[in-house]
């Protein structure tokens, strides 16, 4: 069985701040900089990633990987696998967990500044045949986790799946499965 970092439902406070400083290091890349201050940005990062991986309090390795006008670059440290020193790659899969909520977010908001999707848009509006009890839901209340809709990562269904499974992506179909109930 490949064990892969375990997911952190309550991250420390120390790993969240570098967790915190890892995104700003990430978004300075994003400004636009000359050749030599981004790759001084990527030493940055790179060693960065180094320091977060040798905390007492820090994950056995991290990773990133920046794309920046057509060209992408892989950074790591430390390993992917605790049982046999593995390192990662580039193409690797992870189950990012609440962090997938600012990307949800970012996107959400991005579709509002287009006119495509409201705050006050329902889940009735834009998905087919949700449960009854989503459709009136509206974006901003999902934006502000105020929607009622439970979580599931608490359902022991959801966990025993998660458990059978550590290797293989879940489909969001799979996850509404878990919630809808």
């Amino acid at each position: 069985m490949d064990r892969r970092l375990p997911l952190i439902e309550h991250p420390s406070r120390s790993l969240c701040a570098v967790v915190a400083i890892l995104a700003v290091a990430l978004a300075g890349l994003a400004g636009g900089a000359t050749l030599a201050e981004a790759g001084k940005r990527l030493d940055k990062l790179q060693s960065g990633l180094d320091e977060v991986v040798r905390l007492p309090e820090g994950p056995p390795g991290a990773s990133a990987l920046i794309k920046r006008r057509g060209k992408s670059t892989f950074l790591k440290a430390g390993v992917a696998n605790l049982e046999n020193g593995a390192t990662y790659h580039r193409n690797d899969h992870f189950r990012i967990a609440s962090t997938s909520k600012a990307f949800s977010g970012a996107v959400a908001l991005d579709l509002v500044d287009q006119g495509a999707l409201s705050l006050d848009s329902t889940i009735g509006d834009v998905l087919p045949n949700p449960p009854d009890t989503w459709s009136g839901i509206t974006l901003r209340q999902l934006l502000q986790h105020t929607s009622g809709i439970p979580s599931y990562t608490k359902d022991p269904g959801y966990q025993q799946y998660l458990a059978t499974h550590l290797t293989s992506p879940i489909t969001p179909e799979a996850i509404l499965e878990f919630v809808a109930g």
